[in-house]
């Protein structure tokens, strides 16, 4: 029984080629560029609700005076006081992916100069700018 099993599984890997030399072997497509902006965030301090966040951290940022949650992820920490790391009460300038960017959804209010609240569901952990129009 244990060998029919692995002579089927042989035979059906050995059935998945690639479609041309640019395509993985699964059929598994990379994922297109993402854009990204840069902001500047300050943090709440904990005992107001601020946490620490590392890189892929995917919270919500909301333009003050709008209430659209633009959903984002951490893509790196370019400037912070410790290496990789944004802790509670800390200023840092992260670049950001639009996680969800395209036609009919684009990020129209996270524009250079917006000012925005960084939300956790109904939760704000912190505010923010941002520096720079998207970019790819």
């Amino acid at each position: 029984m244990r060998g029919h099993w692995n002579a089927k599984r042989a035979s059906t890997q050995s059935s998945m080629k690639p479609n041309d030399a640019n395509e993985p072997r699964w059929g598994i497509k990379p994922a297109p560029p993402t854009p990204y902006i840069k902001v500047r965030v300050w943090m709440r301090h904990a005992t107001d609700g601020g946490h620490q966040f590392f890189p892929a951290y995917r919270p919500h940022l909301v333009v003050k005076g709008k209430e659209t949650y633009w959903g984002i992820w951490v893509l790196s920490i370019t400037r912070s006081s410790y290496v990789g790391m944004v802790s509670p009460g800390e200023e840092a300038e992260l670049e950001v992916g639009l996680m969800y960017y395209q036609e009919g959804f684009e990020y129209d209010d996270l524009k250079r100069g917006a000012t925005f609240e960084i939300r956790e569901g109904g939760r704000t952990v912190g505010t923010g700018i941002v520096l720079s129009d998207f970019e790819w």
